[in-house]
């Protein structure tokens, strides 16, 4: 016996008829992948990694930008979920990472708690009537439509494409020139080599 899915189903129907057997022969679980699959992909749901400090303390944004899929496309820099400015709503803004306290700070106060580090936290899980309550009062408060990211947010990625596009001009360019002994900056690490085909 396995786990399977609605299309796992099929397969097997269609496996047991190809053999010369009723379907009736099959009996299958109804276990939660069939009832309700809830993953990733369903939920439209990812975890990206946003920000670095590498093993020199040097700090860097990071963003992913597919070329084919901009649906894929995240955000960069420490990230921020405050109130958003119309009631029932909540913005991401960037933020900073103080190194001391491994929070993120900047405008506005987070409303994202710490409820998990190496083991629950205690005094953060809210009693279920209280946040059911506070769901209902929000769902109720939240507009139908909204632009979580902040303005300031949109700019901040924007830039980020800019100087990535900058950079991918300026390695095109270098990797066009023949035979010429080229020092370049490329992400904070200064790199000197030739470029281009010897005969």
């Amino acid at each position: 016996m396995y786990a399977c899915v609605f299309v796992c189903v099929l397969s097997v129907c269609d496996a047991v008829m190809a053999a010369g057997f009723s379907v009736e022969s099959v009996a299958f679980g109804m276990g939660g992948g069939l009832l309700q699959k809830v993953n990733r992909d369903t939920m439209s749901f990812a975890t990206k990694l946003s920000y670095i400090i590498d093993e020199h303390g040097n700090e860097r944004d990071v963003m992913k930008r597919p070329k084919q899929e901009g649906s894929k496309t995240s955000l960069p820099g420490v990230l921020r979920v405050v109130a958003g400015e119309q009631k029932g709503t909540l913005s991401v803004v960037p933020g900073v990472w103080n190194r001391e306290t491994k929070r993120s700070e900047g405008a506005g106060e987070s409303v994202m708690r710490v409820v998990w580090d190496c083991g629950p936290v205690e005094g953060c899980w809210d009693e279920f009537d209280v946040l059911r309550a506070r769901v209902e009062s929000q769902w109720t408060d939240a507009p139908p439509v909204h632009d979580v990211v902040s303005g300031e947010l949109k700019a901040k990625s924007e830039r980020w494409v800019e100087e990535f596009n900058a950079r991918e001009a300026r390695k095109q360019q270098c990797d066009g020139q023949d035979g010429v002994v080229k020092q370049q900056q490329v992400d904070g690490v200064e790199q000197t080599g030739s470029v281009g085909n010897s005969a």
